[in-house]
């Protein structure tokens, strides 16, 4: 993400195939279209190792207080979420290694989005991770597509890919595949939604 937002401020990309957070987004640089995700559409779970079971299922708000988060220190939308949510923080690079420090003991939770598996588990780099149950934390950012004004016709196109989102939308297309990859996920609309007072 880094790299790609460094290019695009070069002026070497015009487009970016994937939405982008609002927060992150040149706006002298790059038109910006309507929002793909609105603020708090997008949640995430706090994700643990399967093996803690007591954790999973008998979690409160003074229990996960206590907790010791893994993040990656330019991650500023969780760290934000986080920042008030937990005492304690470590940094790792990615998943792998945030799942290693999960698996070792050094941190008890990451903030992930959901899964579309029944039990909402997710099994990568080896690692076999489950949210605590009952609660979630909402990401106060939209989710929008990008167009450096660079590119040729860049009006003309953040028009047209706005018509064509507005489409998406009205048509309930968006939020369908977004439930289908379960990222919004019907299992956790009941779960209690962690965010700080000022969001």
């Amino acid at each position: 993400m880094a790299r790609i937002l460094l290019e695009n401020a070069k002026g070497n990309v015009n487009l970016i195939g994937f939405g982008l957070w609002s927060s992150n987004i040149n706006t002298k640089l790059n038109y910006v279209s309507i929002p793909i995700l609105e603020k708090g559409e997008f949640v995430k779970g706090l994700y643990t190792a399967s093996f803690n079971e007591s954790l999973i299922n008998n979690a409160s708000l003074e229990k996960i207080k206590s907790l010791k988060a893994v993040t990656n220190e330019h991650w500023h939308l969780d760290n934000e979420a986080l920042k008030c949510l937990v005492n304690h923080q470590i940094y790792r690079l990615g998943y792998s290694e945030m799942y290693g420090s999960i698996n070792k003991g050094h941190a008890d939770f990451v903030l992930k989005s959901f899964t579309k598996a029944p039990s909402l588990s997710s099994n990568l780099f080896g690692y076999n991770m489950k949210p605590i149950k009952g609660f979630k934390v909402k990401i106060n950012d939209e989710l929008r597509y990008v167009i450096s004004k660079n590119m040729p016709n860049a009006d003309a196109l953040l028009a047209k890919l706005n018509l064509g989102l507005t489409t998406l939308k009205n048509e309930g297309l968006i939020n369908h595949y977004y439930k289908k990859i379960g990222i919004i996920n019907d299992a956790v609309k009941d779960w209690k939604a962690l965010t700080c007072k000022t969001q």
